[in-house]
């Protein structure tokens, strides 16, 4: 496929600050007649797919949304490859003089911290082997401070299931869970400390020790 040229004659070297939006036809390409010394690549239709020349070098380079390159000399143009078999839309800015985009530009995930109107703890002891934490919030934490292991799952979970989160004597879990939680110990009894964090006022801690006593059920 020819090239296909557009031309932007600046007729100075100062060439000024400018954003393009260009669709390219899958395999073909844009010829960018701008005199630059940046090429930042501010959004694109398919990830991994523009490639870039800069001023007729002998190679072209992937470039990905989000990138900025400064080079090291002023070139007359630049051409953007579309390297996928659909069209490619790309909008990008080019010019003479530092370009900072201090927008976020997220490509994968990233993790964002939580912050909670509300926080309250309370120390639970229970007799039998199990309690359900009945007050709801966007995160629990459990600290196991007594001698049995604890199985930490959700509330419709059945008294003795042991498939949840697993709690080590003198250890303790932080889960992201919306409703009441079930703790199943290994034994008969267990002391725990309990914090939930909530965006909604906390009246208290509430909990049911309702699990099976020594020589009954199983």
């Amino acid at each position: 496929m020819a090239d296909t040229i557009l031309n932007i004659q600046t007729g100075a070297i100062d060439a000024p600050y400018q954003e393009f939006t260009e669709t390219i036809p899958a395999g073909g390409c844009r010829k960018i007649n701008y005199v630059t010394e940046n090429f930042a690549l501010l959004e694109t239709s398919a990830p991994e797919a523009l490639h870039v020349n800069f001023g007729g070098s002998s190679n072209e380079t992937p470039f990905l949304a989000g990138m900025r390159y400064k080079l090291p000399a002023i070139v007359p143009n630049i051409t953007l490859f579309n390297r996928s078999k659909t069209d490619l839309t790309v909008h990008f800015a080019v010019g003479c003089g530092e370009i900072d985009d201090n927008r976020l530009t997220v490509v994968s995930s990233i993790n964002t911290v939580s912050t909670f109107s509300h926080f309250k703890t309370a120390g639970v002891t229970f007799s039998t082997s199990s309690c359900l934490i009945k007050t709801t919030g966007e995160k629990i934490v459990l600290q196991n401070n007594g001698g049995n292991d604890l199985y930490i799952c959700d509330a419709a979970a059945a008294i003795g299931d042991v498939g949840g989160f697993k709690i080590v004597p003198g250890g303790d879990a932080e889960l992201p869970i919306t409703s009441g939680v079930r703790v199943n110990a290994s034994g008969y009894g267990g002391t725990i400390s309990v914090g939930v964090f909530s965006n909604l006022p906390i009246s208290e801690i509430e909990y049911d020790d309702d699990g099976l006593f020594p020589g009954v059920g199983v």
